[in-house]
């Protein structure tokens, strides 16, 4: 996907929403709405060897979350550290994964 774009013919709003990529990795998310007030949210993506590593998100040029993934010896997603920079919060959320046998 590279763009996609909502219209709203009632109050002849939209939202758009667009994607860039490099090679197979996205690098950048840029949404926009003309809803209420006008609003443009920047997310931008780096990683480390292949694997996701950081999401920057800004609000009108101005950074208002950082988050951070880490991952355990099997390049699995670990945790993922919040910092919300509008709220002054971090937040850490652990990722624990089940794995389910179909055989009888």
């Amino acid at each position: 996907v590279i763009s996609k774009k909502e219209s709203y013919s009632r109050s002849l709003s939209f939202v758009v929403d667009s994607f860039n990529y490099k090679a197979t990795q996205l690098i950048h998310r840029l949404k926009w709405n003309t809803i209420g007030v006008h609003k443009k949210t920047l997310w931008e993506f780096t990683y480390q060897g292949g694997y996701l590593d950081f999401i920057r998100e800004m609000e009108e040029r101005v950074v208002v979350a950082k988050l951070a993934m880490l991952y355990d010896d099997n390049k699995l997603i670990k945790s993922i550290v919040k910092r919300d920079v509008k709220e002054k919060t971090i937040s850490v959320y652990k990722v624990e994964y089940d794995y389910y046998s179909t055989e009888k």
